[in-house]
């Protein structure tokens, strides 16, 4: 073979492992984004949540709430905003969460309450059950978490502690998540 040859079985051999790299790489980012949705990894926290310094106001009804009702009880912190795609998408396994949950698992939704005008229009639309749900006015509740984007989900243990933190949409009757608040509820 000559160099010109040899340059163009290089080019397209070289071609070609990109184009085997990317479509590798691609599939393996989906199955890692799948499996991470489907299956419980969340970001352990180890910190404890001091109740009663914050203060809520129940959606619709207007009635300030001190989140301190929920202490000694596992409780499930969802920060979401009505125009969020995510929120939207992981609402409906969050609810059938709940609903399997009930009376065993607190499961309360928190809007900063910026649009209410949206919140109302998507709150009539949904009209989700067994979710509670929240305003956060002073935003203290939020900024004691750190809330950068959303959803984000903050799973706290009976005693106070916050377990876990799920940022992005999540499917919620995954079987590694039900496994693990079965073993919560049993302790």
């Amino acid at each position: 073979m000559n160099y010109k040859t040899w340059g163009i079985a290089i080019l397209i051999a070289s071609l070609l492992t990109v184009l085997l790299i990317s479509f590798t790489n691609t599939n393996e980012s989906e199955l890692i984004k799948t499996e991470f949705i489907d299956n419980l990894t969340p970001d352990i926290i180890d910190d404890n949540l001091d109740y009663n310094i914050y203060e809520l106001i129940d959606y619709p009804t207007n009635k300030r709430v001190n989140l301190s009702i929920y202490k000694g009880k596992i409780l499930f912190l969802n920060f979401f905003e009505p125009w969020c795609p995510a929120c939207n998408k992981e609402f409906f396994t969050l609810d059938a969460f709940a609903e399997k949950y009930k009376n065993r698992v607190e499961i309360i939704s928190i809007s900063s309450g910026d649009d209410m005008e949206m919140l109302n229009e998507w709150h009539n639309k949904w009209r989700y059950k067994n979710i509670k749900f929240y305003i956060d006015k002073s935003n203290k509740l939020t900024q004691y978490f750190k809330i950068r984007s959303i959803p984000a989900t903050y799973l706290v243990n009976k005693n106070g502690t916050i377990n876990y933190k799920f940022i992005g949409d999540r499917n919620y009757l995954s079987t590694s998540l039900s496994n693990y608040i079965n073993l919560l509820l049993s302790n």
